[in-house]
């Protein structure tokens, strides 16, 4: 969160209620390079009333000031929040969701059956796949008020089992996914070393 004098990359979410035509004209006014003026915001020492918040032309965080007139600036019709974290996400899964989400007569659900179906999903997925469906669930995350998200990438072959000629093909998809919707990202690498209590990866 930034401090109310500082600079700092736009990490705030503006979380208001009104006509949808309103809505508009504050997502407008966050690239304008103007000032926007909310009744009420969250800052690092508590709740405070009649905020102003300058938006440079950058799209980050000039300055914010509490107790002012609203001026000139752009009304907002409720609160300012700073963003929220997503702190674990594995984006591709984001389309498969509705797949494994119901229950056999035979009652054998469970994780292993959904990572199954996970892995037969994964089986049709490319890196173009994975970067639209990334970026897709990005500007998912913007829109709901997340403005970072760490992403726990573990899709690391092709779909048949096979390194790509650059081994961190699916992670730059990722990163690009994550720059085309405008969110903030942290990638962690990361593997599988067991399938289970004392089973190899691939049972």
């Amino acid at each position: 969160m930034p401090s109310p004098s500082g600079r700092s990359s736009l990490s705030w979410r503006i979380l208001a209620t009104g006509r949808s035509a309103a809505r508009r004209r504050e997502r407008n006014s966050v690239i304008d390079g103007t000032t926007l003026h909310a009744p009420w915001a969250l800052l690092p020492d508590g709740w405070a009333r009649d905020v102003a918040v300058a938006i440079a032309p950058d799209g980050t965080i000039a300055s914010i000031h509490a107790g002012v007139r609203r001026g000139g600036a752009t009304p907002l019709a409720g609160p300012v929040l700073p963003g929220m974290t997503n702190l674990h996400s594995h984006a591709f899964q984001y389309a498969m969701a509705g797949l494994a989400e119901t229950r056999s007569p035979s009652g054998e659900d469970h994780f292993w059956s959904w990572r199954e179906t996970m892995y037969r999903f994964l089986a049709h997925l490319t890196p173009d796949d994975v970067e639209a469906i990334a970026a897709q669930l990005y500007v998912a995350l913007l829109k709901g008020g997340f403005t970072s998200v760490v992403e726990f990438h573990y899709l690391q072959a092709d779909p048949a089992g096979a390194p790509y000629a650059d081994p961190a093909e699916m992670a730059w998809r990722i990163l690009a996914a994550a720059r085309q919707a405008g969110i903030a990202r942290t990638i962690l690498p990361s593997l599988y070393r067991h399938g289970g209590f004392g089973r190899p990866p691939g049972e």
